[in-house]
């Protein structure tokens, strides 16, 4: 009997777990066609987090080995990626132009990695943890870098943490929600991993919201909607790196824009910093607490002049002169505030 053609879209642990069963069950049913993205043979994926913290290496993880394929009778297509399937003729396209053709089609791609969808979620350096490149990617940057910001405390989040840890980084873990994997645990148990998480030396933020990646040329820093400060923040001296101010400066004045001024005017209206004229007093400092007071001092038709206050207790740390420009939502043009929208800010005391 003709075998039929099968082709496989996905080299990972359940197309490969499906592929062994097919053939302990009819080993001379098919021809089976295997296409993988990654260029590599199918591997335990749970086992990355043992390999970034150096207990295991990657050839130890495989399962299936170049030559269980060749014994198997599979073709395999590793590094190629599936682009296309046509239904019609029966065909899958990969990147590089290689086709095949299919009786049964097995689609096994398993999930893309999710990124949060904030401003810099493209820089270099800002890296997901799905596959082995980017464990290598994880384990390279160890060997460049001090810091390291993983977002998320679930249990993933936590073994990268510690395999960062491991690899010689000082970590934090920023977490949304108020306590570490809780999905998995009660508040009471959390509380007791996050103290075994600490005694390894890694930091933990807590209801800690990311509002942006930013950096020259590669991600510097993770911004908090509250402002808080990380590990990343901190310069060579140990001081908060000055560039970090500006965030705070524009997060202060967007805010006070947007709880003073009515709810129709804050979806018209967009604000875009022209210049920050900044006079540095006073070092800011890991674990500090700091507030941001804005002024605004005047309206003069499309501009606004604000000066905003980064205080830590009483103590001033920076004085900040800035100017925005008030743009029109739909049609990207510079707009005037209304008088009775503007009076909002200067009626009351900030």
């Amino acid at each position: 009997m003709k075998k039929q053609k099968l082709v496989v879209v996905g080299n990972g642990m359940a197309g490969m777990r499906a592929v062994e069963e097919l053939l302990k069950l009819a080993p001379d049913l098919y021809d089976i066609t295997v296409f993988g993205a990654e260029p590599h043979p199918n591997y335990n994926r749970i086992l990355l987090s043992p390999v970034l913290a150096g207990e295991q290496t990657l050839d130890e993880i495989v399962l299936n080995p170049l030559s269980w394929y060749a014994e198997q009778g599979i073709t395999l297509h590793a590094g190629r990626k599936v682009v296309q399937i046509d239904r019609v003729k029966r065909l899958v396209r990969a990147d590089d132009g290689s086709e095949a053709a299919y009786d049964r089609l097995l689609l096994a791609t398993g999930s893309h990695p999710f990124i949060l969808p904030v401003p810099g979620r493209d820089l270099p350096g800002v890296i997901a943890y799905r596959d082995i490149a980017d464990t290598q990617a994880m384990i390279d940057a160890a060997t460049r870098y001090r810091h390291a910001v993983v977002i998320g405390g679930g249990l993933l989040g936590l073994e990268a943490a510690n395999g960062l840890m491991r690899r010689g980084m000082q970590v934090t873990v920023v977490h949304i929600q108020p306590w570490l994997m809780e999905r998995q645990l009660d508040p009471e148990a959390a509380a007791m991993l996050k103290a075994a998480v600490e005694s390894r030396g890694i930091e933990v933020a807590l209801n800690a919201e990311t509002a942006r990646f930013t950096g020259n040329k590669k991600v510097e820093r993770v911004e908090l909607k509250d402002g808080r400060i990380l590990p990343a923040d901190i310069d060579f001296m140990g001081h908060v790196n000055n560039a970090r101010y500006l965030g705070w400066v524009q997060d202060a004045v967007l805010d006070h824009w947007n709880s003073l001024a009515p709810p129709d005017a804050v979806a018209k209206y967009l604000w875009v910093a022209l210049k920050h004229e900044i006079t540095y007093r006073k070092p800011a400092f890991l674990n500090d607490e700091v507030i941001a007071t804005v002024i605004l001092e005047k309206v003069q038709g499309a501009r606004s002049f604000y000066e905003t206050l980064i205080k830590r207790g009483e103590e001033v740390l920076a004085e900040v002169k800035s100017s925005w420009c008030c743009i029109d939502a739909d049609t990207l043009r510079p707009a005037r505030i209304a008088e009775d929208i503007a009076e909002r800010f200067f009626s009351k005391k900030d």
